[in-house]
């Protein structure tokens, strides 16, 4: 049987064959953190004693999800991400010019068979673009500080392996919405 495009993908960036169930390190194309996730990415980055990021053209930092800031403490965190920046030499989009998940593909740093890591919840939706991205913890974010930027992944099985089926709720007023199931499938 064929592989499925995150196979494929895992595939191209490892330099092997991936296949559901194996574990693969894999070179990203792209990794970005949001001002909600940097601020810990840059504490861990000077706790690990990080010089530099692996590749200045494949890092963006961006403020927009507190922005404008609504206080001192967030305005001393969007300082501390735009010193970090501009001292290592990467991309940060600031206040007003977009939401991180529009500006990647935008910008032409995401797109079809890319391998994009970043530090919010929603990074997963670059999948509508054809690439493979997750969302991981702030300190996974920068936890190679000067070296090659690399991915450990699980090959995940695909939907025609498991699928999930949802059915709609004849109640009145009754609204599923994809986040309400998904407690009980991670347990």
């Amino acid at each position: 049987m064929g592989q499925t495009i995150v196979e494929k993908i895992l595939s191209s960036h490892s330099g092997q064959e991936a296949r559901a169930g194996e574990i693969v390190v894999a070179e990203l194309d792209y990794v970005m953190a949001q001002d909600g996730t940097a601020p810990l990415a840059i504490r861990a980055f000077a706790e690990l004693g990080g010089k530099d990021v692996f590749d200045r053209e494949r890092v963006a930092f961006v403020i927009d999800h507190s922005a404008p800031s609504p206080n001192e403490g967030v305005s001393a965190l969007h300082k501390l991400m735009r010193e970090f920046s501009r001292e290592k030499g990467f991309k940060l989009y600031d206040i007003g010019e977009g939401v991180c998940h529009q500006l990647l593909p935008e910008s032409g740093m995401v797109g079809p068979g890319s391998l994009v890591i970043g530090a919010d919840s929603h990074t997963c939706t670059y999948g509508a673009l054809n690439a493979f991205s997750t969302g991981v913890g702030s300190t996974d974010r920068l936890h190679r500080p000067g070296r090659r930027a690399d991915f450990r992944k699980n090959v995940v099985q695909s939907p025609r392996d498991n699928q999930v089926c949802l059915q709609r709720c004849s109640a009145p007023r009754c609204f599923l919405q994809g986040s309400d199931p998904a407690p009980d499938w991670v347990g």
